[in-house]
């Protein structure tokens, strides 16, 4: 029996040609990376390539310091946690601050219906 190799690039989980087994819909034998780690590990290295590559001093130095800092912390929380993290992490912050959280809810509203209005 003739068996079909999977694409190396992990793109397709589906083959042709191998008698119905495998089709469209299953899973690839291939592990499958989380969308938010790898955005979280392209933000890390782009602080970190920021850092390697900016200013080296002065206020554009701080400034290309800070934003560093704040990619490279950004994208490991974000490698460790994923969106689930940074979901259960508002929903804590909107039940520990109730009332702030309206008010900003409303605010957005409000602008999203200016920018939308003709």
């Amino acid at each position: 029996m003739e068996t079909t190799s999977t694409l190396q690039s992990g793109a397709s989980g589906s083959t042709f040609g191998n008698g119905g087994k495998g089709g469209f819909g299953q899973q690839s034998s291939q592990p499958r990376s989380d969308p938010a780690a790898t955005f979280g590990s392209r933000m890390a290295s782009l602080g970190g390539s920021i850092r390697e590559h900016g200013f080296a001093g002065g206020i554009l130095g701080g400034a290309a310091s800070t934003v560093a800092n704040t990619l490279e912390t950004g994208g490991h929380y974000l490698e460790e946690h994923g969106l689930q993290g940074i979901g259960e992490e508002v929903t804590n912050v909107i039940r520990r601050n109730p009332i702030p959280a309206i008010l900003a809810g409303i605010g957005l509203g409000f602008l999203l219906a200016r920018v939308t209005r003709s």
